[in-house]
């Protein structure tokens, strides 16, 4: 056999970092939930309990791992106890059978804060809710976006404020890719005008939530032309 080599020091003290906030989070919020570390992830496995803490109107078996990368990289959810099927239309991906609790560029940027609280609070709890809801009544409480890439698009574009269109939000994030928006660049609404005679103070708002980095993160999750 081959030798096994274990994880780096930073990432054993992150992990030791999200499986202590992961303790912290399920001893008051989710007592059916058990945590430990495996290799270089934190597995979360058990019944999570869906609805106000002490008033809870559901459970789900899930398996839930956390990767050293959190938040920056998103938890892999899954609900194993063949409750939830693995369809696209029920938020689940058919090939991996992971949950898909939305577009996690949009919770990093939207989300006050990011502890692994935050997490299970919202979205993984909105998302149990959803399916409960789901069951109940073939709909869902919040809506719902597209599939796909269009759904992320139209994530991306809930954010930014601009229309739907790949290539509107991929001409938005291009410029605010960049370190500085200029006045003399040309404005990523389509008019072919300076940014300081169009929309000049519009995108200086959306740098204001959109960093360069995650500008580039979210145009590498896009294709260059639109999906047919």
């Amino acid at each position: 056999m081959g030798k096994v080599t274990p994880p780096a020091v930073g990432i054993i003290d992150r992990l030791n970092d999200i499986l202590n906030e992961v303790l912290a989070y399920i001893v008051v919020e989710q007592p059916e939930l058990a945590a430990r570390v495996h290799k270089d992830m934190i597995v979360v496995e058990g019944k999570l309990l869906v609805g106000p803490t002490g008033a809870w109107f559901d459970v789900y078996d899930v398996l839930l791992v956390f990767l050293p990368g959190f938040p920056n990289v998103e938890p892999l959810v899954w609900e194993v106890a063949s409750r939830v099927p693995r369809t696209a239309d029920r938020h689940v991906f058919p090939k991996d059978g992971n949950c898909c609790l939305g577009v996690w560029e949009e919770w990093l940027i939207c989300a006050p804060s990011h502890t692994v609280a935050d997490f299970m609070s919202s979205p993984l709890q909105s998302y149990f809710e959803s399916q409960t809801y789901f069951e109940m009544h073939a709909d869902w409480p919040y809506g719902q976006r597209s599939h796909g890439i269009q759904g992320v698009v139209e994530a991306f574009a809930d954010v930014l404020g601009v229309a739907p269109r790949l290539d509107l939000v991929r001409d938005h994030l291009a410029v605010l890719a960049r370190e500085h928006h200029k006045g003399h660049h040309v404005c990523p609404c389509g008019s072919g005008r300076r940014l300081r005679k169009c929309h000049l103070e519009q995108v200086r708002a959306m740098a204001g939530r959109v960093s360069p980095n995650m500008a580039r993160r979210m145009l590498e999750g896009l294709p260059k032309d639109q999906p047919s």
